[in-house]
């Protein structure tokens, strides 16, 4: 098989929700996510997810990332298929996540995410013991297997944004990076079990930003993969995380930057993107022409 010699990246969103009446809020988000080259010739599966959902007064976008590994019992003779409870958690996670900022607005931002963090075990829990049965072995090689996923979210609405994950990733707000490096392996499926039998009240999903809409220009959320470009081409990707979007790529709440992201990072003939896993991202930038200040509360 021939490899391309550049990703080419594609926008491939798991889930997208669009309002029929329009979206209210002055900006606009987009995605995209390249399969590891390398898993392609090997006929492995993307482990990645994502969606988003743009509502008239709301956007909620999350990336997950499906571990490699598998349980202990599994590893020698198959693959995991954990892409599986990324595709689960992606949407799950975005619906609830929905409906909590429509319903719960007073909710202070650690308040959201414990209770996003408890719906969401929930939902796995239920999913979990539907298939496995009882048995606890049973349900830990179920959920090692299909279910171990990371998780990185965002949620805008007219008065507040809030920004949350369970294990590692990358984020950027408002141009600030943060590498969420030192939380590889917390997934919040192999939490569960420690959080069910001991009966301990934490989070599995952890608040990462917080602050007032008006403070907010720009969110980037992205997989693992997508650690090394970044890191070796900050500049380009500063340039293309913090520019607002043309309105000729905008539509209806939708950022169609695509093109933009290949331009400026994928294809530009300044950079070398070398990728050694499954990469996916999404974007959400202001799109009005006055910048926000930025007070944020975390």
């Amino acid at each position: 098989m021939t490899l391309p010699r550049r990703p080419p990246f594609q926008t491939r969103i798991s889930h997208f929700e669009l309002p029929q009446e329009g979206c209210a809020l002055p900006f606009a988000i987009g995605g995209a996510t390249q399969h590891n080259l390398t898993a392609v010739t090997e006929c492995q599966n993307s482990q990645d997810s994502s969606s988003i959902i743009i509502k008239p007064k709301a956007i909620v976008a999350v990336v997950t990332d499906g571990c490699t590994g598998t349980h202990e019992r599994l590893a020698a003779s198959t693959r995991s298929a954990n892409e599986v409870g990324a595709k689960l958690l992606s949407y799950a996670v975005s619906t609830l996540a929905l409906k909590l900022a429509i319903t719960h607005t007073r909710l202070s931002p650690d308040r959201f995410v414990l209770k996003l963090s408890d719906l969401v075990g929930r939902r796995l829990l239920r999913t979990i013991r539907t298939f496995a049965g009882p048995d606890l072995t049973s349900q830990r090689i179920f959920a090692f297997d299909f279910l171990m996923s990371t998780i990185l979210g965002l949620v805008v609405t007219d008065k507040r944004f809030i920004v949350f994950h369970s294990g590692d990733g990358l984020a950027s707000i408002n141009g600030t990076l943060f590498d969420l490096e030192s939380q590889a392996g917390t997934y919040l499926t192999n939490d569960l079990f420690s959080r069910v039998n001991a009966e301990a009240d934490r989070p599995s999903i952890k608040l990462l930003s917080a602050g007032p809409t008006s403070t907010l220009n720009s969110i980037f959320l992205a997989t693992d993969g997508l650690s090394r470009l970044i890191s070796e081409y900050r500049d380009e990707f500063t340039q293309f995380a913090n520019a607002s979007p043309s309105p000729r790529q905008v539509r209806n709440g939708v950022d169609f930057l695509l093109q933009d992201f290949r331009s400026r990072l994928a294809w530009n003939p300044a950079v070398e993107p070398r990728l050694d896993d499954d990469a996916t991202f999404v974007l959400l930038r202001r799109t009005s022409a006055e910048a926000a200040s930025h007070d944020q509360d975390h």
